[in-house]
């Protein structure tokens, strides 16, 4: 009778330390690791995971697949211990003979207020979010892509404006109404 209750003590806690060990091995992978793991689950033709963007609100994940060309934006967010939930926040496909490809996603309930897009030209080092009261955008070289993006605290405003510059701080491309936002900060100035 006494070596059942031991042998029932030792399978107790050689289980609950089973169980420990792998929770702290699921936990403990690096966030690319596990959202790799996520996205080649449920993404159709998941290709490489660009670049993790993770801040106390959000987690976006920019990855590319094998049947489309262009970059995808997905929200990750966790479940108990680790990643498990998408939700697709965009897309953007390359342009033809543009410096910059891009698109503007707005969801106000998860908090997301995003410029993105794709570099094309690479001599582009820098983009400014003219619109955006001259915001930088973030520019990663993820390998096979150049990706850009910037969030804002509240909707973007129209009309959309950004200007891209190279090294040596020349621009190289232009996108919306420039002249309507020096106009605008002219007469705030004035």
């Amino acid at each position: 009778m006494r070596n059942i209750k031991f042998r029932t003590y030792v399978l107790a806690i050689a289980t609950l330390m089973s169980v420990v060990i792998y929770f702290w091995s699921q936990t403990s992978k690096p966030i690319t690791t596990q959202l790799n793991e996520v996205l080649a689950k449920k993404v159709p033709n998941f290709n490489q995971l660009l670049h993790v963007h993770k801040d106390n609100e959000k987690t976006l994940a920019f990855y590319t697949t094998t049947t489309t060309q262009g970059v995808y934006v997905a929200s990750v967010s966790k479940r108990f211990y680790r990643y498990s939930a998408i939700e697709h926040v965009g897309f953007v496909v390359p342009y033809p003979d543009s410096g910059i490809a891009w698109s503007g996603i707005v969801q106000a309930q998860e908090k997301i207020h995003l410029l993105f897009g794709i570099v094309q030209d690479d001599e582009i080092s820098r983009i400014t979010i003219v619109s955006e009261n001259n915001k930088q955008a973030t520019v990663i070289d993820a390998g096979s892509e150049k990706i850009w993006y910037a969030f804002m605290e509240e909707s973007l405003h129209s009309p959309v404006t950004f200007t891209a510059v190279n090294q040596e701080g020349n621009r190289v491309f232009e996108y919306g109404d420039l002249d309507y936002w020096n106009d605008l900060e002219s007469r705030d100035n004035g």
